[in-house]
Parts: structure tokens; C-alpha cells; sequence
């Protein structure tokens, strides 16, 4: 779903000067991001698919670069959902809890490859990382 260009000046910003906004899209020059206030509607109640377009240079440092999260702290069983990057060694990664447990799961590498389309499903009991339109990862998981 896309949202009208009017919706994307009402956006909260942390660092306005490093996110853009294009007609249908946002734009990070490596330091921004957006934060959106907790909702539950963002919660994972059942079925989920992110994906995004992305251009993933090497930062030269050794954490996960977030794609999107939604979390309410550093503790990894409590992140309900994860989609990052490792700028170790550039590859997708996933990791999800349900507040007591966490699971996680590593992909391919998609640093310095250019415009990649990835992506993060959760269907069922079974979670999977997606790469130009394929399967990249998978396993059936009990969080």
C-alpha cells in the first residue's frame, strides 16, 4: 500500500537532514531513520510480510544495521520483529521473540550487491527471508 505524499511530512524524523522523501518512497543517506510511535497493530498477531527495496554499503562496523524493527527494548526475546542487516559480514537477518523466548534466522549476503528486493515473511509457524523474489532463508520455528 502506498501513502499519499501528503501523509509523508507528517512522519516523525529523528535526524530530518539524512531521510528524503521521494514521490512514493523514503530515502536514508546511512544515519537517519523514522520512528513510528508503538502501535499493536504493528505487533505480529498472525501473518506478516516486509519488503522493501534496498542499497546496502559496507560501514566498516560490526552491528545490525536495522531495517525494520519493531521493539521495545535491547532485549532480543522482546523484540517482537527485527529485519537488519549484519555489517560484520552483510547479510539479512531475522530475529523475532514473544517477550519470554527468541528465535532467529541468517540469510544471503546482500551488502555491496546494489538494488537488491528483500524481504522478511512470517507465515504460520513458519518464518522466512526473501531475496529478489525467492526464498533466501527459512525454518519453522515454536516463538
Amino acid at each position: 500500500m502506498s501513502l499519499p505524499l501528503s501523509v509523508y511530512p507528517k512522519l516523525p524524523r529523528k535526524q530530518p537532514h539524512s531521510v528524503g522523501f521521494n514521490r512514493y518512497s523514503l530515502y536514508f543517506d546511512g544515519t537517519g531513520y523514522v520512528e513510528v510511535p508503538h502501535d499493536s497493530s504493528l505487533a505480529i498477531t498472525g501473518d506478516l510480510t516486509i519488503l522493501t527495496f534496498m542499497d546496502i554499503r559496507d560501514r566498516g562496523s560490526t552491528v545490525l544495521m536495522d531495517v525494520i524493527t519493531k521493539a521495545p527494548s535491547h532485549m532480543w526475546r522482546e523484540a517482537n520483529y527485527r529485519f537488519s542487516v549484519s555489517d560484520s559480514d552483510g547479510t539479512l537477518h531475522l530475529v523475532w521473540g514473544d517477550g519470554t523466548n527468541q528465535d532467529s534466522l541468517a540469510g544471503s549476503v546482500v551488502e555491496d550487491r546494489g538494488i537488491v528486493f528483500a524481504g522478511a515473511q512470517f507465515e504460520g509457524n513458519v518464518a522466512r527471508l526473501l531475496l529478489n523474489g525467492e526464498v533466501d532463508a527459512q525454518k519453522t520455528t515454536t516463538v
